[in-house]
């Protein structure tokens, strides 16, 4: 499942990596586009634009599921395509503490969607494209934005509707003390539009892609799952390999489905943010700074095999005219050592 477990995060072991250089090198991606980025500025007051009600987000995020799904239909087997058929996307509009979950009872089969998927999607994507795209904040100023926005989440999990709601969360812009004059002129550069669309849309499609793949390699089947008195330890260690092969079915289906995979690494920071099992012989799910290494490095792999891969339409022209396979190179060169020593 493509969900954190709200723990502390993890502080040792060989997995640790630290956030700020994995957020350099997010910011590198940027610098790798042409675009401004992850320089300090001072702003104040309140301002940018309202957000959008929840069932407009509802609405609004369903949509994009279904353009997703629709992409990835011509890319699945013919047996792939036949188990597809068979889910049921659901986006709850309730807060709950799984963000996205594939179900499977008799011959019915579910993917489920929380509305804190959907909100998170939208607040983290909107701060990384603020900083990208401008002088609006720094690495630092997202990491501390996005420790914020863990810990509203947690007491929203904790509060369960007792008070607290998915609206409490702060945004970016919000958190920034940003004023209209500091975003107004962004939201209407088509880069800006452009590059954000994206992020959200690749988020979705790896989420909905790595669930998927837990329908399709029959993960859900009674023969695969562990027995109710199998120890922690093992029910951890199957669990663990599981979610390995689902994300390695994502990153397959995702790129086969034209996604570039190069717009989604920050909110995949947001989950190593959030928290993950301190106890490694317990973690269910490999440790998040590892997914985004695996998702950006075929990210750039994909950038690099521009004439050979075909990415979405509406950002053929961006990718023409800002990748640069040097700099592509000398990132993935960077990845490459982190994830060598720490995953």
């Amino acid at each position: 499942m493509f969900n954190d477990t709200l723990s502390r995060r993890n502080r040792g072991g060989g997995g640790h990596v630290s956030h700020r250089s994995l957020i350099v090198c997010l910011c590198c991606l940027a610098v790798t586009f042409g675009v401004a980025a992850c320089a300090s500025t001072q702003s104040s007051g309140p301002g940018g634009p309202p957000a959008p009600s929840d069932d407009v987000q509802i609405r609004q995020f369903k949509k994009t599921v279904g353009r997703v799904m629709a992409q990835f239909r011509p890319h699945l087997s013919p047996e792939e395509r036949r188990i597809v058929d068979e889910i049921e996307v659901q986006v709850a509009d309730a807060v709950t503490p799984v963000l996205a979950s594939a179900e499977k009872e008799g011959d019915r089969r579910w993917i489920i969607l929380s509305l804190g998927l959907v909100k998170s999607i939208e607040l983290v994507q909107d701060a990384a494209t603020l900083i990208t795209f401008s002088e609006t904040g720094s690495s630092d100023d997202f990491i501390r934005y996005a420790r914020t926005l863990a810990e509203q989440y947690r007491r929203t999990i904790r509060s369960n509707g007792n008070g607290l709601a998915f609206a409490d969360l702060p945004r970016y812009v919000d958190y920034k003390g940003l004023t209209e004059s500091d975003v107004w002129a962004l939201y209407r550069s088509p880069y800006y539009q452009q590059y954000r669309a994206n992020a959200k849309i690749e988020t979705v499609a790896l989420v909905l892609a790595h669930e998927i793949g837990h329908h399709v390699l029959h993960h859900l089947s009674p023969e695969n799952r562990a027995p109710r008195d199998a120890p922690k330890r093992v029910t951890a260690a199957r669990t663990h390999q599981r979610e390995v092969e689902a994300d390695d079915f994502a990153i397959s289906l995702a790129t086969r489905s034209g996604y570039s995979l190069m717009f989604g690494g920050w909110y995949l920071y947001f989950f190593a943010v959030l928290g993950e099992e301190p106890d490694p012989d317990l973690r269910k799910h490999p440790l998040a700074v590892c997914r985004f290494l695996r998702v950006q490095r075929q990210g750039i792999k994909n950038m690099l095999a521009v004439d050979t891969f075909v990415p979405n339409d509406a950002l053929v022209s961006f990718y023409r005219e800002h990748w640069n396979p040097e700099k592509l190179r000398m990132l993935d060169n960077d990845l490459a050592t982190i994830q060598r020593d720490h995953c």
